[in-house]
C-alpha cells in the first residue's frame, strides 16, 4: 500500500501528530497527558515514545549526517539534555538550514520533511534501511 508522505510506516497517525507527541515528551510532559491532549490512545503514545527513545541516538546521528550532506554551511545545534531532545534539535536545525539550498523545502513542516527524508521509517521496526544496490542485486 502506498502512503502519503505525511505518514510514517506502520503508524495510523500522521507525522505531525507523532511529532507533537515527541516534542511534548522532550519538554517533560507525561505520556498520559500527551495522549489526552492530542486525542490518541494512551498505549499508542507510550509505544511511540518507547520506540523513539530506544533509537533517539541513532536518529540523531542519521539527522546529523543529513545536515552535513544537505546544508551548504551546516551549523550544529546546541547541546540538548537527553537523547530525545537532542534528536529533535537536530531536526529543527535541518529544517531551518535546508531552504538555503532547496527553497521548496521551506514550505514543508519539520515532521513532513523528516517523513520524506526517512521514507517514513524512524518508528518502523527495520530502520535505518540498509543500502540497496538496484544495479547489482546479487553481492
Amino acid at each position: 500500500m502506498l502512503l502519503p508522505d505525511t505518514m510514517l510506516r506502520r503508524r495510523a497517525y500522521g507525522s505531525e501528530v507523532i511529532g507533537a507527541a515527541l516534542v511534548a515528551a522532550a519538554r517533560g510532559v507525561p505520556w498520559t497527558r500527551i495522549a489526552a491532549q492530542i486525542g490518541v490512545p494512551f498505549e499508542t503514545v507510550r509505544g511511540w515514545l518507547r520506540r523513539f527513545a530506544r533509537r533517539a541516538d541513532l536518529v540523531r546521528a542519521w539527522l546529523l549526517g543529513l545536515l552535513d550532506a544537505l546544508a551548504d554551511d551546516p551549523r550544529l545545534p546546541s547541546g540538548q539534555e537527553g537523547p530525545l531532545a537532542g534528536a529533535l534539535s537536530v531536526l529543527g536545525e535541518l529544517h531551518a538550514q535546508m531552504p538555503s539550498r532547496w527553497p521548496l523545502v521551506a514550505s514543508l513542516p519539520p515532521w513532513q520533511l523528516a517523513a520524506r527524508l526517512s521514507r517514513g521509517g524512524p518508528l518502523s521496526p527495520a530502520w535505518p534501511p540498509g543500502a540497496i544496490n538496484a544495479s547489482s542485486p546479487v553481492t
